[in-house]
């Protein structure tokens, strides 16, 4: 269940993804996050809350921060439920496992076994285990579905395994051994990629790996097997004490860190070493962002577009509280968020997107998960030598793309790379009497009829950085 971006308060609104946890709701009023809990929901979740655990999680910053609110929102809830509410803090952004790096999905399932660990001796279990529980704050990854946690029966094994495989392991041991990005693979199954599947996928070639012939292998000979023979009427249950389970818990949390993806070639991961400014031009680009970013003044959310390794997003840290650096390389992306996290930089979220095919509504009635776009509006774009390439790649009309900016911010800073600059004549080499149309005088026009520009600077004899204002 997500809590919601409250970038845009409402009266009374339902999260559309909390519907399925029939213990608990999430739901926004007046611009504040809460979770409501039946009765048997509040059971769980007070027994939990005796122990202790919930501060020392809260503390280590591995679950997200409840209180019960003070007036209560009682009477704008419906009466099936408990009079137990909490209240959590708003996520400043938010994300879908689709859009996220390799990186980035190994610290949400790294966070779901973590936990386990700490849950299962206190005698708690997490009752599923779905990446739409995690989100990230920055590159720091917080549990946010705390109505996830519940008494375990002693004994009884971890009920969510095979989801926990379907949605992360799988995907992780794929882009693991065979080299392709999950991210394709979970925008088309937003549940998760099956046992089964993943087995054919490998075929022979990986059964001597000790995690892939664990969890892939043997789970999809067992998942086949019980799709084909009829469960006993007296089946034997399997019981595990509470060290056993733990001690399976840190031996998966051990395999999954060890995950590594295959290395891909890349275009853009050596670009600050490749590009073709002079050490002085790049030096007045970052000049001109950083100005433009003073005359803004402080302000709540910024969208970086094609942020590449993320070295103009690191320039924002002390005007925006939020940044969203987007790319769809993915391994540019996941090199960002490893130098973040390393270098303890908290607000710049890094995310998987094709600009020109975003992530669009999914999920029950196509209103369960957000589009991409209708997730917040940031304050101001940075979209640094990015035009050309959707206009290249994707067809993009220039007209096109300074609409699809000015629809979105107020603020914008945008650089120009005309046709004749080296990196961009390799890109249209064969085809160059298509883009005709991609001028410069063209772009003042698209851009000049929906913003005003604010300042500009040539920084090469092709590039050229813009500041525009509504």
């Amino acid at each position: 269940m997500i809590c919601s971006d409250v970038s845009q308060p409402t009266t009374l609104g339902w999260d559309p993804a909390s519907f399925r946890d029939p213990m608990s709701r999430v739901f926004v009023l007046d611009g504040s996050v809460y979770r409501a809990f039946t009765a048997a929901g509040a059971h769980h979740w007070t027994a939990f809350d005796r122990t202790g655990l919930r501060k020392e999680l809260e503390q280590a910053l591995l679950l997200i921060p409840s209180w019960i609110p003070s007036p209560s929102p009682l009477p704008a809830l419906s009466a099936n439920l408990s009079p137990l509410v909490l209240e959590h803090p708003s996520i400043p952004f938010i994300s879908y496992p689709q859009e996220w790096c390799f990186s980035m999905l190994q610290e949400a399932a790294l966070l779901h076994l973590t936990l386990l660990e700490n849950l299962i001796p206190k005698g708690f279990m997490l009752k599923d285990a779905s990446p739409f529980n995690v989100q990230f704050v920055g590159p720091r990854p917080i549990f946010i579905d705390v109505g996830s946690i519940q008494l375990h029966e002693p004994g009884s094994p971890w009920p969510a395994l095979h989801q926990f495989c379907w949605t992360m392991l799988n995907p992780l041991l794929i882009s693991t051994f065979l080299g392709v990005p999950f991210t394709r693979l979970l925008t088309a199954e937003p549940n998760g990629i099956d046992t089964d599947t993943t087995a054919r996928l490998f075929g022979r070639r990986y059964w001597w790996h000790p995690t892939v012939m664990m969890y892939v292998y043997l789970q999809a000979s067992l998942e086949r097997r019980y799709k084909t023979r009829p469960v006993p009427k007296q089946a034997t249950r399997l019981r595990l004490s509470s060290p056993a389970l733990t001690a399976i818990f840190s031996s998966l949390k051990r395999r999954v860190a060890a995950l590594r993806p295959v290395p891909r070639p890349s275009s853009w991961l050596d670009y600050s070493d490749s590009h073709s400014y002079t050490r002085e031009s790049l030096a007045a680009k970052r000049d001109f962002v950083v100005t433009a970013f003073q005359a803004l003044g402080r302000r709540r959310l910024l969208w970086d577009l094609g942020c590449n390794t993320g070295d103009f997003s690191r320039l924002s840290g002390n005007f925006f509280e939020h940044v969203v650096a987007i790319d769809s390389d993915v391994d540019c992306v996941d090199a960002l968020f490893r130098g973040l996290r390393r270098d303890g930089v908290s607000t710049i979220l890094p995310l998987v997107l094709d600009i020109a095919n975003p992530t669009g509504s999914f999920g029950w009635n196509n209103e369960e998960r957000r589009a991409f776009f209708a997730r917040g509006r940031p304050d101001c774009i940075l979209a640094l030598a990015l035009l050309h390439h959707l206009r290249v790649s994707a067809g993009i009309p220039l007209e096109k793309l300074a609409h699809f900016i000015a629809d979105r911010t107020d603020h914008a800073i945008v650089e120009f790379v005309s046709p004749e600059d080296p990196l961009f004549a390799r890109l249209i080499a064969s085809r160059r009497s298509q883009f005709d149309d991609y001028t410069e005088y063209g772009f003042r026009e698209a851009f000049g009829r929906r913003f005003r520009p604010v300042s500009e600077r040539r920084l090469t004899a092709t590039r050229t950085i813009f500041f525009f204002s509504r």
